[in-house]
């Protein structure tokens, strides 16, 4: 039972950070004031973030924490892969 508890605590965790992740890739090129020619890197990161954020939701309804935590990694490391690819 224990196991289960810590799982959706990680679950939620997880799906919190990546909306904050969202959240930083949306206000980004407000707060650095960019062109629109840099803007499309950032649009990218947005898009693959809240598709990510969409799944999590959906996994959530249906209490699939590890699923949960493992896209949450991917989303993770495909946002800092594309950010050193792309110079963002």
């Amino acid at each position: 039972m224990k196991t289960f508890r810590h799982e959706s605590i990680v679950a939620r965790v997880s799906i919190v950070i990546i909306f904050l992740a969202l959240i930083r890739t949306i206000l980004e090129p407000i707060i650095h004031h960019l062109p629109c020619d840099k803007m499309l890197p950032l649009l990218i990161c947005a898009l693959i973030t809240s598709i990510s954020c969409l799944v999590l939701t959906i996994l959530s309804f249906f209490s699939k924490s590890k699923s949960i935590v493992m896209i949450s990694l991917l989303t993770i490391i495909t946002l800092v892969i594309l950010k050193s690819v792309l110079k963002i």
